[in-house]
């Protein structure tokens, strides 16, 4: 039990900002080389795709980093007390043999 809390902390604290900067750093170092060839500079737009494109990016790193800390997220244990068997709660029913 203590295990599962303290690995949610882990999760939660450490892994999802770890994730998020991670992957909106990548994709914001590739849209610093794209977004120049795709609108000019001089433009009254490239300001504000400039300011989309990073909030689309932050928003893009934080779904991102919440699916990979969801597979991540340990799952509760569901006892079968017929059966005898410890099982996840997303696992498919297991019977046992009489």
């Amino acid at each position: 039990m203590a295990g599962s809390i303290v690995a949610k902390i882990v999760i939660a604290v450490v892994a999802f900002p770890l994730f998020g900067h991670v992957i909106y750093s990548a994709i914001t170092f590739v849209l610093g080389f794209v977004l120049p060839l795709v609108v000019e500079t001089d433009s009254p737009w490239s300001e504000t795709v400039r300011k989309g494109a990073v909030v689309g990016t932050v928003l893009a790193a934080a779904r991102i980093s919440f699916g990979i800390c969801r597979r991540l997220w340990p799952s509760p244990r569901i006892v079968n007390p017929d059966a005898q068997i410890y099982r996840a709660a997303g696992d498919p029913e297991v019977t046992a043999k009489p």
